[in-house]
């Protein structure tokens, strides 16, 4: 991880932080209240990246017997390129070797070119497609990475 980005568990005084990088990232963003779930989902895993004291992205993956499942993961726009999904992804890395975790999945959407780059940089790979996965139709790309 980057010296200058902190990795941290997130806490609901971040959500505000949170769901504003959720709204600039996603077409269909995610409620408050799902973040508030998730957060106290004991089988979740759910970190945000700071930098200077001010949340720059975060991850949100789910334990699933011996797999983690990757389920959100968003970088603000003026921080992207700068080394936070990698410290995130990073992070959840060290959390399955601690927890004996085999398998990382994901779903992707098949037009997010610049992720789907990022995701085989960190060592994922497709693995098959999910016809009509999200809301408005559009097919995911379920990407795997063995640990």
């Amino acid at each position: 991880m980057l010296k200058y980005i902190e990795i941290k568990r997130a806490t609901e005084d971040k959500i505000n932080e949170i769901y504003e990088i959720e709204k600039e990232s996603f077409k269909f963003p995610w409620s408050k209240d799902i973040f508030f779930y998730e957060m106290k989902n004991s089988k979740v895993l759910f970190y945000i990246a700071e930098i200077k004291k001010r949340i720059a992205g975060y991850i949100i993956a789910q334990e699933m017997g011996d797999e983690l499942h990757i389920l959100n993961l968003a970088v603000k726009k003026e921080e992207r390129k700068k080394g936070v999904a990698t410290s995130l992804i990073k992070k959840l890395e060290e959390e399955a070797i601690n927890k004996n975790f085999r398998v990382f999945y994901l779903e992707v959407r098949v037009s997010n070119i610049p992720a789907i780059k990022f995701y085989k940089k960190m060592g994922f790979k497709i693995a098959y497609t999910r016809k009509g996965y999200y809301q408005d139709g559009e097919d995911a790309y379920v990407m795997v990475k063995f640990i």
